[in-house]
């Protein structure tokens, strides 16, 4: 069948933390409408609705329909496993005779969709978040389009660019205080779908990898920066017991050459270490058990997503779209502005600091 609109979502399973009968993900879905309807519709004409957790799918409807309460375990339940029936039903229901694009779309809500030869096109923001401006990075199932994005990738010398800028700005501040040779363990927010393992079906902790936490305890000095929005930062405090604690700024942490290797159940700034150079681990494999084509290699693209000449090459393998759109280029701090986040970049890209 011929895809007949487009339909812009994400993980509608998933509610606040702190109160589950409302969605967390509403907002970033219409914020992905805000940002998407105007150059969707002038590449192809088509319809762009949206298909959030609110009106007659709120959060405790889809819980219904899954026989669970609402709360983060039941969602992390839900993310990579097999859906329920009726869950099942809704989401086809809703999404059949469109093409579905997406942030953070759960891998179970794709791969059902997958199954079923619905077009999914998703997007995760990328780890590189020290570049011009932070990527999304866009994975699919349908050959076709995943050959489309690639030539809109962002180039790996840009990268290494933009990291060699980085760490020429340190040499010019206070070095960071930690010992030669230092690896670097990295806190995380215990609600982020980050900690899901796919695997268990559920999320995790520093508490799952003790063993492998005293093995980088034996291996050399480590030392552990706190994440600032992570309330049960006392829990790990206490589970590293003397491993001494540091709140520097990541990018004059990964930046310094005193640190050696950067450590994490599934950070992104394991990603970014590896662009300075470090040698970088993630204790959780997020990909594992996911049979969703392209779920592990997704393309990280730069502000040509907001264009509507991205849209009209990368939807032209599923409908007609026009070639004769306008071409926005990228701008510098687009999205770090319109999400009104930097994960701490912005103090190093002061001019001065």
């Amino acid at each position: 069948m011929t895809p007949r609109r487009i339909l812009l979502t994400g993980d509608i399973l998933r509610p606040h933390p702190d109160d589950p009968q409302r969605s967390e993900s509403a907002r970033r879905i219409r914020w992905f409408e805000d940002l998407l309807a105007l150059p969707l519709t002038l590449a192809t004409g088509l319809p762009v609705s949206r298909l959030a957790a609110e009106g007659p799918t709120d959060v405790p409807v889809l819980y219904a329909d899954a026989g669970l309460a609402p709360s983060t375990d039941a969602w992390a339940s839900l993310y990579a496993g097999e859906l329920p029936v009726a869950l099942q039903e809704r989401m086809l229901t809703a999404c059949r005779d469109a093409i579905v694009i997406s942030v953070e779309l759960p891998p179970s809500v794709a791969e059902l969709l997958r199954r079923h030869d619905v077009p999914v096109i998703d997007s995760v923001v990328d780890p590189l978040r020290f570049l011009t401006d932070i990527p999304l990075s866009w994975r699919t199932s349908h050959d076709g389009v995943r050959a489309a994005l690639e030539p809109f990738r962002l180039a790996a010398v840009d990268v290494q660019r933009r990291a060699a800028q980085v760490r020429a700005k340190t040499r010019w501040l206070n070095p960071v205080r930690v010992p030669d040779g230092a690896a670097l363990l990295l806190d995380q927010t215990p609600h982020d779908a980050a900690m899901i393992d796919p695997v268990r079906k559920r999320r995790v902790s520093l508490a799952d990898y003790q063993e492998e936490v005293a093995a980088l305890t034996a291996d050399g000095p480590l030392v552990w920066r706190p994440h600032p929005h992570n309330a049960d930062a006392p829990v790990a405090r206490e589970l590293l017991g003397d491993v001494p604690q540091i709140t520097s700024n990541f990018y004059r942490l990964v930046a310094s050459d005193q640190i050696r290797r950067v450590v994490a159940i599934s950070s992104g700034g394991v990603v970014e270490a590896r662009a300075f150079g470090k040698e970088g681990r993630h204790l959780l494999d997020r990909s594992a058990g996911i049979a969703f084509p392209g779920w592990a290699t997704p393309v990280p693209v730069v502000g040509h997503w907001l264009s509507p000449h991205f849209w009209s090459a990368v939807l032209a393998p599923l409908v007609p779209t026009s070639p004769d759109v306008p071409v926005w280029p990228p701008e510098k701090d687009f999205i770090r502005r319109s999400i009104n986040c930097d994960w701490g970049f912005g103090d190093m890209d002061r001019v001065v600091l």
